[in-house]
């Protein structure tokens, strides 16, 4: 039996619990039933696992894997996608607000759902069928990206 466990921010965690994962790791080395552990965080998790205290964890790790920022098109397209997924096919995003989103973001996804869900509420409130990248930049600012 393959069980699993996803500890998310794991960025955030205390040096203290990571030794307790350790240790829970330790158990299954004597077991047919295997656990498979997924530490998802910022880039900071990295630094953490890189100190003295916890490399016997970071020695247990297999797969190492981290997000890049997107580039330009991979920003259109993954908001297209994320629009696409709820429904929506008629263009919202002009391609200069793609522009606006993709300089404001740097890439990262996290910020381009908060810079394009506050964009698309902002459109609502003001009953809009369209973002452009005054809309964009003026959320930006106003939020301090």
């Amino acid at each position: 039996m393959l069980s699993s466990t996803l500890i998310d921010e794991s960025h955030k965690l205390p040096t203290a619990f990571l030794e307790e994962i350790r240790f829970f790791t330790n158990f299954d080395c004597d077991r047919r039933d295997k656990i498979v552990l997924i530490l998802a965080g910022q880039p900071q998790l990295v630094n953490h696992l890189r100190l003295a205290i916890n490399e016997p964890l970071s020695q247990r790790i297999i797969v190492r894997a981290s997000l890049s920022p997107l580039t330009p098109d991979e920003v259109t397209d993954y908001v297209q996608h994320r629009l696409h997924s709820v429904g929506r096919s008629a263009p919202i995003f002009t391609h200069c607000a793609f522009e606006a989103l993709y300089r404001a973001s740097r890439g990262v996804p996290r910020l381009i759902d908060q810079l394009a869900e506050r964009s698309l509420v902002e459109a609502c409130k003001a009953k809009s069928n369209e973002i452009d990248s005054n809309l964009i930049t003026s959320i930006a600012i106003e939020t301090e990206f």
